[in-house]
Formats: structure tokens, C-alpha cells, sequence
């Protein structure tokens, strides 16, 4: 058996609806559910967009180091910092573990390894 619209319906209610926008469906809420940075989220998604592809050699990588002029001489351009070291590895996507070599352990787990490792007496849960 197929349903039918009775007389008593309106035409527009029997009609296919359009589907009601996020701020329509949103219009009824508390203003606090609304959140105005995401408001225009395609416009923003296309700005970011614009602003990656407009990258150039004067406007430079974000994972570029640039080093202002030192005039005392004592370290070159050459000489690679900790930014640069940070940098590089971000570059890549590669994590060098040298980088954190004679740091110390802060694991939660500190028995995980061993006694020469452990900073104090105290047992992995801090008893």
C-alpha cells in the first residue's frame, strides 16, 4: 500500500525539503553552542590554501631557520643551533634521538629502564 498525501496536507509540506544550513539548524540554540572562529570554516579552509601556494623564496619555508647578521663573529651562519637541529628534523619527519642525548629521563615509568637510569630512589608508581 502506498501513502499518499491527504488533501488536508499543504503542498509544501509533501515536497522534497532543502536541507537547512548549520546556522539555521542552529538558530534556536544558546549563543554559547555557536562558535564564531568556525563560522565562515569554508572561507578560512580556502585562505589557508591561498596562503601555503603564495609561499616564495623571500617569504620562506616555516621550517626555514633564518639567523639575523652577528656582528660579534663569535658564531657563523654555519652553526647549526638548536632551532636548526628542531627545524631539520620537523623538515624531514625524522626524529634524531641524538638530539636529546645526556638528557634526562622524565618517563612516568622510570623502572622501565633499569636501576642506572632511575634519577632517585623512589619505585615507578612514586612510593
Amino acid at each position: 500500500m502506498t501513502k499518499t498525501a491527504s488533501p488536508s496536507q499543504a503542498p509544501e509540506q509533501t515536497a522534497k525539503q532543502t536541507p537547512l544550513s548549520q546556522q539555521q539548524r542552529q538558530a534556536d540554540l544558546a549563543p554559547e553552542t555557536h562558535n564564531s572562529e568556525q563560522a565562515d570554516y569554508a572561507s578560512q579552509a580556502q585562505e589557508i590554501a591561498r596562503q601555503a601556494q603564495s609561499l616564495t623564496e623571500q617569504t620562506g619555508s616555516p621550517t626555514e631557520s633564518t639567523k639575523d647578521h652577528n656582528s660579534s663573529g663569535l658564531m657563523g651562519d654555519s652553526t647549526q643551533d638548536t632551532i636548526d637541529h628542531m627545524r631539520d628534523m620537523e623538515s624531514s619527519g625524522r626524529i634524531d634521538m641524538g638530539a636529546f642525548a645526556g638528557e634526562p629521563n622524565h618517563d612516568d615509568n622510570v623502572d622501565k629502564f633499569g636501576k642506572s637510569a632511575k634519577l632517585d630512589g623512589l619505585r615507578g608508581d612514586g612510593t
